[in-house]
């Protein structure tokens, strides 16, 4: 009788036997949920994008700072999905609009960089940042600007 075995576990039999252990399968880090942030509705707003570094240590100015947004819910619109910064100047503003007011909206926003310390000396630390901003657009809400603040791990 002849015995059915998964591609998988064939893999791993003959990793195995090769001396080469298999690597298991990696999950996708999940985002660091923000708490919700009502704002007003149909109006022009924007995420302020900053960071707080350990003391004594920088952006590094001669690197720049990636940001995007992975997913972006409905009733949430950007006039940027993604941006590039050399040098940036902190906070880095992004436009948006929630267009909804019925339940909340969001997005994921995620961030690379790297800081050095600030007496230039090496090693650099490269940094990620991976967040989900929750949105409640409200009509009579006059908050149009949400800060996001990287915090960076002390090296």
């Amino acid at each position: 009788m002849m015995r059915k075995i998964s591609l998988l576990a064939l893999t791993a039999a003959v990793l195995t036997a090769a001396g080469t252990a298999a690597a298991a399968p990696v999950a996708a880090p999940k985002p660091t949920r923000l708490p919700l942030v009502r704002v007003r509705a149909r109006a022009a707003g924007a995420i302020l994008l900053d960071w707080r570094l350990p003391q004594g240590w920088r952006l590094d100015p001669d690197t720049p700072v990636r940001w995007r947004f992975s997913e972006v819910y409905a009733g949430l619109t950007f006039t940027q999905r993604k941006g590039l910064s050399s040098r940036p100047k902190l906070p880095i503003r992004i436009p948006f609009s929630v267009t909804i007011t019925e339940h909340p909206t969001g997005a994921r926003l995620t961030a690379d960089y790297r800081y050095c310390l600030k007496s230039g000396a090496k090693p650099c630390r490269d940094g990620y940042a991976d967040y989900l901003v929750i949105l409640q657009g409200d009509e009579l809400e006059s908050r149009t600007e949400v800060p996001v603040s990287v915090q960076s791990p002390q090296p």
